[in-house]
């Protein structure tokens, strides 16, 4: 997540992300944060949903070829891993990045 988010804003990234332990801001670094977190939402959503793919790849992985060569263990880890990755994806943006897009917006808001 970190580094799209560095490819992305290149070094102005430690305006957006350091933005958040200053007390006073400017209305760029401001509309940096911002933008910087909404990228965040979506890189860590994206990110959830490929590591629901590698579980998917795992699960079918273990199914093989006959129906009495499949390995139920690794199957079942494929599954655990979809579902993890989803919810690291979906926690990280919903719970931490979005939260912290709207107090920026917030606060550009408020000074507008």
């Amino acid at each position: 997540m970190l580094g799209g988010c560095l490819i992305a804003y290149g070094s102005d990234i430690y305006k957006g992300c350091g933005a958040i332990f200053k007390p006073i801001l400017s209305r760029e670094e401001v509309a940096i944060a911002i933008d910087v977190y909404k990228l965040a939402v979506r890189i860590s959503i994206g990110a959830g949903f490929i590591g629901v793919m590698f579980g998917v790849i795992a699960m079918l992985q273990a199914m093989g070829g006959d129906s009495d060569s499949w390995d139920l263990g690794a199957f079942t880890h494929g599954i655990a891993l979809a579902l993890i990755s989803t919810l690291y994806g979906l926690a990280f943006a919903f719970c931490l990045f979005l939260p912290l897009q709207y107090y920026f917006q917030h606060q550009l808001d408020k000074d507008s």
